[in-house]
């Protein structure tokens, strides 16, 4: 049965499938439906991973006008269309599966996305999601013309851990990459970003591991005994 044909049963069933795969998302700024910036980014550890296991959260932008950038925008576009979302922000994940290499929409939201992404992005970019997002909204409420900034093409990758200190002392990674700290209490994370994406991925290796060894808090999940 087409799911369309439920009418008002439809809230009674519930139809998903696991594709297992690698993570991606992309950050959007749309205007009158038209996507105007997108940034294609991959995980290179989930916020589901981390949610459920703790470790170390990290994102990196891939290589533009790669196969991967180039499907997974098509797909993006796709689904903001779907969805119409005529003006604003954008935040949508997608998933690579490894049986046949297909993309597969995970989720989308008319947002920015959130774990210091928007901060990342613009290292990569040049792109404010916020700023850009309200000049969007000024523009529609004032009847002026949008201009979006000059985009850059660089890359850029993040990552970020709970930490067992309320400020972890981060002097030590001091490599000329590092362009951002986040300043939030009990969390150690770091933006880097280079005209090469070999050595941001090098990097947030290198810190990753550093990171577990030197900061990362992670505490056992409490058991399920009542679903309900």
């Amino acid at each position: 049965i087409h799911i369309n044909e439920m009418g008002n049963n439809r809230f009674k069933y519930l139809l998903e499938q696991f594709k297992r795969g690698d993570v991606y998302h992309s950050d959007s700024l749309i205007l009158d439906r038209k996507i105007l910036f997108s940034l294609t980014s991959k995980y290179l550890a989930t916020p589901m991973e981390i949610s459920q296991g703790g470790g170390v959260f990290r994102s990196a932008n891939i290589v533009y006008n790669s196969e991967d950038d180039k499907a997974i925008k098509a797909v993006n576009e796709h689904v903001l269309k779907g969805f119409g979302l005529k003006h604003g922000a954008a935040h949508t994940e997608f998933i690579k599966c490894k049986e046949d290499g297909k993309i597969y929409f995970l989720e989308t939201s008319s947002r920015v996305g959130g774990a210091h992404i928007a901060e990342m992005v613009a290292e990569a970019s040049n792109i404010n999601l916020w700023k850009e997002w309200a000049a969007i909204e000024d523009s529609l409420v004032k009847e002026t013309k949008y201009i979006l900034p000059k985009v850059k093409k660089e890359y850029a990758g993040i990552v970020l851990t709970l930490s067992k200190y309320q400020h972890p002392d981060l002097s030590s990674f001091s490599d000329p990459e590092v362009c951002f700290r986040v300043p939030l209490d009990y969390h150690a994370g770091l933006i880097v970003k280079s005209d090469k994406q070999e050595r941001v991925l090098e990097l947030l290796n290198t810190y990753s591991d550093r990171f577990v060894n030197d900061f990362t808090a992670i505490v056992a999940q409490n058991k399920v005994s009542n679903l309900h």
